[in-house]
């Protein structure tokens, strides 16, 4: 089974690794093993989300959610930081310190995003309720998926890529969330056959990119995490109130 969540992961992470190589902003052995980093710190963390469902006895809670899994990401995210944090020291956004300068536009589009995404998933969604998935969806997929993708491998990309590409704007921006969209969209069956949601990816993708827009405007994970979490409740919640 993990062969196949290898090649999975594998068939996300190469090609937009490949890009970025192309995008460094300088030629040096420090940004190449930045862009290594960022490919093989996504494949193990593929790896992290999965181990409840390799080994039986990792998995502590009886739910239909991956409590483990993202628990074994976050504890991922924690150790590469304070192993990988001197590679992306000019882009640290693990501090609770805001950015003054950008902090009231940033509380805007939080703000705007959270009430959005309620609204619109009021309408396109109905579910019982469930007091475990609010619970879950506030907490564990802002801080697993905030801490590896706007901290671990944003930071990465940030310092080791041009600032804008052509019209495409940060590159660092935009791989992340194409990436962030090919996780939740993405992948294989058990006999390998593919699949790709294009719904999910445009909303987890464009949702990736405002979060990691959000990372950079606040130079903090605080906003990020909490919108993410917040976002998730409240359209988690309204899908429940019909």
């Amino acid at each position: 089974m993990i062969e196949r969540f290898l090649l999975e992961a594998l068939i996300q992470v190469v090609g937009l690794a490949l890009i970025a190589v192309f995008l460094v902003k300088a030629k040096t052995r420090e940004n190449y093993l930045r862009v290594l980093f960022f490919a093989l710190i996504f494949i193990v963390y593929q790896i992290a989300l999965i181990l409840p469902r390799l080994s039986s006895s990792l998995n502590f809670f009886e739910s239909n959610w991956n409590w483990e899994g993202k628990i074994f990401g976050i504890i991922l995210g924690v150790i590469c930081y304070f192993v990988f944090r001197n590679y992306f020291a000019e882009n640290d956004f693990f501090t609770f310190r805001q950015n003054p300068a950008n902090k009231k536009k940033t509380w805007i589009v939080a703000i705007s995003v959270i009430v959005l995404m309620s609204v619109l998933y009021y309408f396109i969604a109905k579910n019982d309720f469930s007091a475990e998935t609010l619970v879950f969806q506030l907490t564990m997929p802002g801080l697993d998926e905030e801490i590896m993708f706007r901290g671990i491998l944003l930071g990465l990309l940030l310092t080791a890529l041009r600032e804008k590409f052509l019209f495409f704007g940060n590159p660092a921006i935009l791989l992340t969330a194409i990436l962030f969209g090919f996780l939740h969209a993405f992948g294989l069956s058990k006999d390998y056959k593919l699949s790709f949601d294009i719904i999910s990816f445009l909303h987890t993708g464009i949702g990736g990119y405002v979060f990691a827009w959000l990372a950079l405007r606040s130079e903090s994970l605080v906003l990020p995490i909490l919108t993410h979490g917040l976002t998730n409740f409240f359209a988690a919640l309204a899908t429940m109130l019909k």
